[in-house]
């Protein structure tokens, strides 16, 4: 499942989704009744949760590779078919790609914040 998919199943159902806080203290109580200190549930849960943060940021980071290996391969067919064009509209090409990477980024920081 694409960072993408992740992001619409969690925020398109507007069903309740707890902050890190609310887990984390729900995780620690629980450890503490099962015997284990405040101190060692929450370096489990902080260690889990780097786990989940870095697999997050791998996806992330997996999902900008295929945008820009997309992008190189247009790059190349246009270079191969039309050089002077290339050199024309390049800048504009980026340019759309930046603005279609920052709505992005700004429609789930906005949809997170109204989903909560």
């Amino acid at each position: 499942m694409s960072a993408n998919e992740k992001h619409d199943a969690t925020s398109r159902g507007r069903e309740y989704t707890p902050d890190t806080e609310s887990v984390r203290m729900t995780y620690c109580l629980r450890k503490e009744h099962l015997g284990l200190s405040r101190n060692v549930a929450e370096d489990n849960f902080n260690r889990w949760l780097e786990t989940v943060r870095a697999e997050a940021k791998a996806e992330a980071c997996k999902d900008a590779a295929d945008a820009l290996h997309a992008e190189a391969r247009w790059q190349t067919d246009l270079l191969l078919r039309h050089e002077e064009y290339r050199f024309r509209h390049c800048s504009n090409r980026v340019t759309e790609m930046e603005n279609v990477m920052l709505a992005r980024a700004n429609q789930y920081k906005e949809e997170s914040v109204n989903g909560c």
